[in-house]
């Protein structure tokens, strides 16, 4: 089948036989559980990873047992060729007896300057940098490793213990957390405001109305 690309970038066209993950499953864990479509993405690229290692190592080797065997067929070749020339030699050697197609020649490709062995030498550097370049950077800490491993159960009972720990911390925070925040709060707000006096609010409404009447008494007799 032909392979396209779509709008968005992504290949389509791949047989349903040769799918790795659903359309649909993917798209159902992306929307509802989005860490759990990460983690099998992540699972999925270090299987890709995994295997296309194994397909460099696999090939390196069959091209090596290829390539001796053809460079022992080859000279095994040769040698017959020379030897049966010179038995025919009395009669002008074999390609008086095959004519035109007599002259075939070999090529050397397995030879050590051939280019099979300059194959297997890039082959070998992509193995190697490959290798080199395995969880460069990526290691995780012993709890993380344990967190984020073994069976469904297990995986289970982790995510129970941390969501356990995650609350034990919400509960000591809030019980122990925001009263002494709020205490601290409380001590810097009277540090600020403490040294100044307040002073008494007294009610003079009554005062000013007879001074008021007595300035108004005195005008009149004046």
């Amino acid at each position: 089948p032909k392979i396209t690309i779509s709008w968005k970038g992504t290949p389509v066209g791949v047989p349903a036989e040769f799918v790795a993950q659903g359309r649909a499953a993917s798209k159902t864990l992306a929307i509802f559980l989005p860490w759990v479509q990460i983690d099998r993405n992540m699972v999925w690229i270090n299987y890709v990873w995994y295997n296309q290692q194994r397909f460099i190592n696999h090939t390196n080797e069959a091209l090596k047992l290829i390539s001796e065997q053809l460079h022992a067929t080859t000279l095994m070749t040769v040698q017959n060729r020379f030897a049966i020339d010179k038995m025919r030699g009395p009669d002008q050697g074999v390609c008086q007896l095959i004519g035109e197609d007599c002259c075939t020649v070999i090529p050397l490709h397995t030879g050590p300057a051939g280019p099979l062995h300059a194959l297997l030498d890039r082959m070998i550097k992509a193995r190697d940098e490959m290798v080199s370049n395995n969880a460069k950077g990526s290691s995780t800490p012993g709890w993380l490793s344990w967190l984020f491993s073994s069976s469904w159960l297990a995986g289970l009972v982790r995510a129970g213990t941390t969501i356990l720990i995650m609350l034990a911390a919400v509960a000591c925070f809030v019980c122990c957390g925001i009263p002494c925040l709020r205490g601290l709060i409380s001590e810097t707000v009277h540090s600020l405001f403490g040294q100044y006096v307040q002073l008494p609010v007294y009610e003079v409404t009554g005062q000013e109305s007879s001074t008021e009447d007595s300035s108004a008494a005195l005008d009149q007799s004046i």
